[in-house]
């Protein structure tokens, strides 16, 4: 973004830019132009009030004239600004408005009694409502000139006033062109700068508007939706206990091996792949995977938010592991195959850690199915006791029996066939 201006002309380099503030500029001009109006038709009407009071003698000769050369040019201004469509001609209509203002002054007042200095008074009003209308700086000079300048000369050529007096009143007049085009310079230098300071205030806005969305994507994919959002919300602690949740874990068989015989890069490439597709799955079946370790897998389901059907969607997730590590090693040439274990119990779960955080779980239920996957066969999905009363009347179950579990001891333990998928 390009905000170098011009300091003499007043103008952006960036021509795109330029546009934009002279659109903001001119649509921003019809509240402050509405009162401008009605304060100088209230100003202009006074002094007709007073000629009248002061002067009774002149009142019919000029209170006419600057009705007919001002008041019909302050109402076209206040016309345009309830017209969107003036709004893009709105500086050369109002500066040639202006000037045809400016004028008609000189033409009306031309053969009334001591017309050089009443027209000079009205010039001189007409010119400060330059300031009030909002024209930017090259119209302020255009205008300006082209009735002052006629002004100067209507005078030098055809004024019956002793010198000192002519003098004076060039010198009156060129002072009030020059303070009118300071003004106008200084109110639009101010725009343009109070335009450049919105301009970077709107861009600072966005950039951390999009580190925000950047860190809240980020904290998403680290941490449960729901959970998140009660870290944002500024919970310090936050640790749940679940009566009743699934926990798997998924171990790569033979991934050790094919890795000690393939690149690093390589390496990378296939896990990702094999997990990418198993985060699809979680996402399909409403679990939250919590983390990997090497090349094993754990994900749970129940929580953060508790559900009915956790067990039946853990179970349809595993089935469907099997399914993804057949098509991998159909598309990658491989021979890998999956051993996966599941129990379902009480846990515990929350957020460890202050500045890489972790969402984990902890209990009994975690270790069994730790243990139900690490006891397992490969290509089976072993499950609990537990799991089991909560899958019978959904799935045909195998029985393997009584095992050895470590920390345990005899267990009774089912296999969930692969082909009931």
């Amino acid at each position: 973004m390009h905000l170098e201006q011009n300091p003499t002309h007043l103008t952006f380099k960036d021509n795109q830019i330029e546009q934009e503030f002279k659109s903001q500029y001119d649509h921003g001009l019809q509240p402050s132009l509405r009162r401008s109006v009605g304060g100088s038709l209230i100003t202009w009407a006074l002094g007709i009030l007073l000629i009248y009071t002061a002067f009774p003698e002149l009142f019919w000769s000029l209170a006419p004239v600057i009705l007919i050369t001002t008041y019909p040019y302050f109402f076209f201004v206040l016309y345009t600004t309830y017209h969107d469509k003036f709004t893009p001609h709105y500086q050369w209509m109002g500066a040639a408005s202006n000037s045809i203002a400016g004028l008609l002054i000189i033409y009306c007042f031309h053969s009334l009694p001591y017309a050089e200095f009443y027209t000079l008074i009205n010039l001189i009003l007409i010119l400060s409502f330059i300031a009030y209308i909002g024209l930017r700086i090259p119209y302020v000079i255009v205008t300006s000139l082209s009735y002052m300048l006629v002004y100067q000369i209507d005078v030098i050529l055809n004024s019956s006033l002793e010198p000192p007096y002519i003098l004076t009143l060039l010198f009156l007049a060129n002072m009030a062109e020059f303070f009118t085009i300071w003004m106008g310079y200084a109110a639009e230098k101010a725009s343009r700068n109070l335009f450049v300071k919105n301009k970077i205030i709107a861009a600072q806005k966005d950039a951390i508007e999009q580190e925000q969305e950047k860190s809240e994507r980020l904290l998403m994919n680290i941490l449960p939706e729901s959970v998140a959002e009660r870290l944002k919300n500024g919970e310090k602690i936050i640790a749940d206990k679940f009566p009743q949740s699934s926990v798997l874990f998924a171990d790569i068989v033979g991934f050790t091996v094919l890795s000690d015989n393939l690149p690093p890069e390589t390496i990378v490439m296939l896990l990702n792949d094999i997990f990418s597709r198993f985060d699809n799955l979680v996402e399909r079946y409403n679990l939250e995977k919590i983390k990997t370790i090497g090349d094993a897998y754990m994900v749970v389901g129940g929580l953060p938010l508790p559900q009915a059907e956790h067990a039946t969607n853990i179970a349809q997730f595993a089935l469907s592991m099997l399914t993804e590590i057949a098509e991998f090693n159909q598309i990658h040439n491989q021979n890998l195959n999956i051993r996966i274990g599941l129990h379902a119990g009480p846990v515990v779960a929350g957020i460890i850690g202050t500045r890489k955080f972790s969402y984990d779980v902890w209990g009994d239920t975690v270790n069994i199915a730790s243990r139900m996957e690490s006891q397992g066969k490969p290509g089976h999905i072993q499950l609990s006791e537990p799991m089991y009363h909560l899958l019978k009347d959904t799935y045909h179950l195998e029985k393997r029996g009584p095992i050895d579990i470590k920390g345990k001891g005899q267990m009774t333990t089912y296999f969930l066939p692969p082909q009931n998928q």
